[in-house]
C-alpha cells in the first residue's frame, strides 16, 4: 500500500457544489426553525390572553356559591353573610384560613374545613358540638341554661335548650360562664360517661 494524493479540478468544483447545497439546506432548516418558534410564541401569547380574559369574565361578575354540610343549629344565611363580609366576595380573594377561623370562633362548632373549588364554589364542612348535658349558670346576674359537650366545653350559653332529653347537672357554682370555657378537669370523666350513655 502506498500513500498517494490525487487532485483534480473537478473535485474542488464538486466539493464547492456540495458545500453550497449544505448551506442551502441549513438556511432552509434555520428559516423553518425560526417560523416554528414564532408560531409557538404567538400561540403561547394568545393562550395567555384567552386565559386572562376567561378568568376575568368568569369570576369577576359572578358571586360565590357557598355550600354547607353538617349544619344543624347554626343558620347558613347569617354564616354566609359573615363569610362574604370578612373573607372576600371574589373566589381569588376569598381567604379560607380566615373563614375557618371565623366559623371556629363559634363555640357550637367542634371542627370546620373550608375548601375552594374553581370557578366560584366554596365548600364548608362543619361538625357541630353535640350536647352531653345541661347545667345552669349565672351570667350577668341571670340564671341561664348552658350546654356541655363530651369534652367538657360550654357552648350555647343563654340559648334555647335542645329538644332531646339531656341530663341536668346541678350543684355547680358557675358564674360568668362564656362560650368555649371548659369544665374543671375533675368533672370531665363524668361528662364523658354521660355522653357514652346517650
Amino acid at each position: 500500500m502506498s500513500d498517494s494524493y490525487y487532485y483534480s479540478h473537478y473535485d474542488s468544483v464538486y466539493d464547492m457544489q456540495q458545500i453550497m447545497r449544505e448551506e442551502n439546506k441549513r438556511t432552509k432548516s434555520g428559516k423553518k426553525l425560526k417560523l416554528v418558534k414564532l408560531l409557538a410564541l404567538l400561540l403561547f401569547v394568545l393562550l395567555l390572553i384567552e386565559g386572562g380574559l376567561w378568568l376575568t369574565l368568569s369570576t369577576n361578575g359572578s358571586h360565590l356559591n357557598i355550600s354547607y354540610s353538617g349544619l344543624n343549629t347554626i343558620e347558613d344565611v347569617s354564616l354566609s353573610r359573615n363569610l362574604l363580609l370578612n373573607c372576600g366576595t371574589n373566589w381569588f380573594a376569598f381567604d379560607t384560613a380566615a373563614a375557618v377561623s371565623l366559623i371556629a370562633s363559634d363555640s357550637a362548632v367542634e371542627s370546620v374545613s373550608v375548601e375552594k373549588k374553581f370557578p366560584s364554589s366554596i365548600i364548608v364542612k362543619v361538625k357541630e358540638r353535640v350536647p352531653a348535658a345541661i347545667t345552669l349558670a349565672t351570667v350577668n346576674g341571670k340564671t341561664v341554661p348552658v350546654q356541655i359537650d363530651k369534652n367538657g366545653v360550654f357552648f350555647a350559653v343563654d340559648k334555647a335548650v335542645p329538644t332531646v332529653s339531656l341530663p341536668l347537672l346541678t350543684g355547680f357554682n358557675f358564674e360568668n360562664v362564656t362560650d368555649g370555657m371548659r369544665i374543671n378537669s375533675k368533672y370531665r370523666t363524668l361528662i364523658d360517661q354521660l355522653s357514652k350513655i346517650q
